[in-house]
C-alpha cells in the first residue's frame, strides 16, 4: 500500500488573507494519482482510508465524510476510471462522460477532503485549468 501524501502535489499560492493558506495544483498531476490512489483503497478492501479520517468535528463524527466519499467511489462505474484519464474531447458517448465525470469529481472531492484534514486551517485551493479533466 503505498502513502497518499495530497501535500506532495500542491504548491503553495502567496495571498494576502493571513487566514487561509492558499494551494494550486495541477489537474494532470493530482487527478492521476488520487485516481490510482482511489481504485488502490477499492481493490485492497480498505473501509476508511488514513487520508480521508481527521480530527473529530463536533458537528459531525469523522468518519462520516469517508465513509460518504467511499460510497461515492464505490458507485462509479468500472469504466469511469480508465476514461477519466482520457482528454475530454475524446469521450464522446454520453455513458461514458457521466462515467468519466462521476470518477473526476470523486477524485476532487477524495483529494480535497484529504487536503483539508492534513492541513487543518481553513484553506483554499485552486485547481489550474486543464481542459482535459474538465468534466
Amino acid at each position: 500500500m503505498t502513502a497518499f501524501n495530497v501535500l506532495d502535489f500542491c504548491t503553495v499560492e502567496k495571498r494576502e488573507d493571513p487566514a487561509y493558506v492558499w494551494y494550486a495544483v495541477i489537474p494532470s498531476t493530482i487527478y492521476p494519482a488520487t485516481l490510482a490512489r482511489i481504485q488502490e483503497v477499492l481493490s485492497a478492501g480498505i473501509a476508511l482510508p488514513d487520508e480521508l479520517i481527521g480530527s473529530a468535528n463536533l458537528e459531525v463524527a469523522p468518519a462520516d465524510g469517508a465513509k460518504q466519499l467511499m460510497r461515492m467511489a464505490k458507485a462509479v462505474p468500472a469504466i469511469g476510471w480508465s476514461l477519466a484519464l482520457r482528454p475530454r474531447n475524446e469521450v464522446t458517448d454520453k455513458s461514458q462522460i457521466e462515467a468519466r465525470a462521476a470518477a473526476l469529481e470523486c477524485a476532487r472531492r477524495w483529494f480535497t477532503k484529504a487536503l483539508k484534514l492534513k492541513v487543518a486551517r481553513p484553506l483554499g485551493l485552486r485547481i489550474v485549468k486543464d481542459d482535459a479533466y474538465r468534466l
